[in-house]
């Protein structure tokens, strides 16, 4: 829902126009603000969901620019231009910033060969006049890529950072911001001796604390929404999100309450509770708690509802949508991947329920290079999509272990080369017809190599069945034929003995 109309966003991260109900950042913001104007690099890290997206877009731009800072737009190391592998790219990491800053003002293949330093001169070159003393910002959000992605290319990242001392040295005005995970602040060390200041002012974004989660809760609700928490009831919501089940020595579990609150979860309780409110419900009570407060609850009911809501709308195959989720959007490696938006389709499901999903903010779309690329809205979800599906594929066991057979047999019929030989038996044809023909297979899903199997073996047996009945009827025919031949030779015999014996009876004058 837009933000006019919920308070609350959900799971996906703030954007500049949400700005006006992102509460309880404040401080973290003017920090950086700060460290960003007196430095020429700065490095934001935290762990996954703490904001760092949200605090970037719905604080720090805004205060940036009140600042009189041009902000150049946020650049990724992924940018979803089709076709660019094919392009003579100098430096892979470089590419994608470039694409990210440049948007549609220059191709591809122009910015293919050319570096950060030669991109801002040309860009200063072709600037307002009254915008030439103007300071900038670039932002690198999600700057874990650089090291995630193209491993292949792992050489460009000394280069591309060489490239940066060398613009910053050049555009003295130029501010750089790197966001990324911390964990893989390791990743960044080598590297940082490269810069001018060899990035050792760092930022490190917490989670949020009590007094700043009651904020980012209540704060919203003062804008004008016409409800409000009853006493005590947001201090205990906050305290509910604050509490963690640990395990004891002895192998028991232990409630504790933790230092922090996770933005993520925060975000998808408080649009639960929204959502669960009737129209004429004005107070937020206790009561609401008992049933929206349970983080984990929360995102699987979330992704669960959405699958739902999404297949009814559209009329896509609830399992379609899920393997959906389960083999684009999450990675071997139990990762966020990403799935290009295609002129009908996006990795096989319709665009309709793609835009559903999004509407929900169960996905999020990036524009890169003028394509649409879409990714899970948080890692969070990860853990929601695998444990449902395997909920899902656990109430269907007997289909699901009926359809693993067959896509084995399926598999094993492809590797043979399509022989006749490992097609399947009546017995098992029969099984797996029922199978197709069943909700089960319906729900389920399964691939063309099943029914293409699940036909070639009925093609095989109706025409080993015709061969069988022409073959008997030949059998049946020879028999008839050899059975007359005999009756024609017995009556023949009989003809022959009677012939004899009247022969004699003349001869001898009988």
């Amino acid at each position: 829902m837009p933000a006019e109309a919920e308070p609350y966003v959900g799971p996906r991260f703030f954007r500049r126009e949400d700005q006006s109900i992102f509460f309880g950042r404040s401080r973290e913001a003017n920090e950086l603000l700060s460290l960003v104007i007196s430095h020429s690099e700065v490095l934001l890290y935290a762990q996954s969901g703490a904001g760092k997206t949200s605090l970037i877009n719905a604080r720090l731009e805004p205060l940036l620019e009140g600042e009189e800072f041009e902000v150049l737009p946020v650049a990724r190391m992924r940018t979803g231009v089709a076709g660019w592998e094919q392009l003579p790219i100098a430096n892979v990491y470089v590419f994608h910033t470039l694409v990210s800053w440049a948007g549609d003002s220059l191709p591809a293949q122009v910015l293919a060969r050319m570096t950060m330093p030669e991109f801002l001169k040309q860009r200063e070159q072709a600037t307002e006049e009254e915008e030439l003393g103007k300071s900038s910002v670039a932002i690198f959000d999600q700057f874990e890529e650089l090291f995630t992605l193209y491993p292949e290319h792992w050489k460009h990242r000394h280069n591309f950072f060489e490239q940066l001392r060398d613009t910053l040295n050049a555009c003295t005005q130029l501010r750089v911001l790197f966001s990324m995970r911390e964990d893989y602040i390791a990743s960044i060390d080598p590297y940082a001796k490269i810069l001018p200041e060899a990035l050792r002012v760092r930022f490190h974004l917490e989670n949020l604390r009590q007094d700043a989660a009651l904020k980012a809760v209540t704060g919203p609700l003062t804008l004008g929404y016409g409800r409000r928490f009853a006493p005590g009831v947001a201090e205990k919501l906050v305290e509910n999100l604050m509490t963690v089940e640990l395990e004891t020595a002895t192998g028991g579990t232990e409630s504790i309450i933790s230092e922090f609150v996770e933005p993520l979860q925060l975000q998808v309780v408080c649009q639960r509770l929204w959502r669960d409110l009737r129209p004429e419900q004005t107070e937020i009570t206790f009561e609401h708690l008992a049933t929206s407060a349970n983080i984990e609850k929360a995102l699987l009911s979330f992704y669960e509802e959405s699958i739902s809501t999404v297949a009814q709308r559209t009329g896509v195959n609830e399992a379609a949508l899920r393997t959906w989720f389960q083999n684009e959007l999450v990675t071997p490696a139990g990762t966020r991947g990403m799935v290009f938006r295609g002129h009908e389709e996006t990795g096989g499901i319709p665009n309709a329920a793609v835009d559903e999903l999004e509407r929900l903010y169960l996905i999020r779309a990036e524009f890169r290079g003028g394509s649409r690329w879409y990714e899970l809205t948080h890692d969070r979800f990860i853990e929601a999509i695998q444990k449902s599906h395997q909920k899902w594929l656990a109430a269907r066991a007997g289909a699901e272990e009926i359809r693993r057979r067959l896509q084995e047999r399926a598999n094993q019929w492809q590797r043979a080369g399509r022989s006749k030989g490992a097609l399947l038996d009546e017995g098992l044809l029969n099984e797996a017809e029922r199978w197709l023909a069943s909700n089960d297979a319906r729900e389920l899903g399964y691939g063309e190599n099943i029914q293409a199997l699940v036909d070639a073996s009925r093609t095989a047996i109706e025409q080993d069945k015709l061969l069988a009945a022409k073959e008997k009827q030949r059998i049946d025919e020879q028999l008839a034929a050899a059975k007359r031949q005999k009756h024609l030779a017995i009556g023949l015999s009989i003809a022959c003995v009677f012939i004899i014996f009247a022969a004699l009876y003349r001869l001898l004058g009988l």
